[in-house]
């Protein structure tokens, strides 16, 4: 049995949950389409998120040579208001986590890309921002803006 998806017969594959509640053009996307590129042929790879994009302008902007075959899309159900940027950014952030960890035992891994979340079960954490935390801020970086 082959996996069209990656060549590979018969064998299992993870499956890995890389989660972004939106995908923008920041630095931590960069994490998301690189990580989906490093791990495309081991593992199914799918991106949980909250937010449309066009993965042809995230492949130029990125570095990366994804295509749609490469990994699967979760899109977090959200109100369509929530997903205005800057509209409820809190709100959209506490449904997005809650979706986040009624799926997270579906995954053999999960990883946030965006900052800590609560998924319920042990993850893989990417942390950019410590603005949420200022003792680990000026601890890690003393001279911030």
């Amino acid at each position: 049995m082959t996996d069209s998806r990656h060549g590979q017969k018969g064998a299992h594959r993870p499956k890995i949950a890389i989660c972004h509640p939106r995908i923008g053009w920041g630095g931590s996307e960069r994490k998301v389409f690189w990580g989906i590129e490093a791990l495309k042929r081991n593992y199914q790879i799918f991106l949980v998120t909250a937010g449309y994009f066009d993965l042809d302008e995230m492949n130029v902007y990125h570095g990366t040579s994804l295509s749609p075959d490469d990994f699967f899309i979760i899109q977090a159900p959200l109100p369509w208001f929530l997903r205005k940027n800057g509209l409820g950014a809190a709100i959209r952030s506490s449904i997005y986590q809650r979706f986040c960890r009624k799926i997270a035992y579906d995954f053999d891994v999960l990883i946030s890309c965006y900052g800590p979340c609560d998924f319920g079960v042990p993850a893989i954490h990417f942390l950019s921002d410590f603005t949420w935390n200022n003792e680990i801020r000026k601890s890690l970086h003393p001279r911030a803006p």
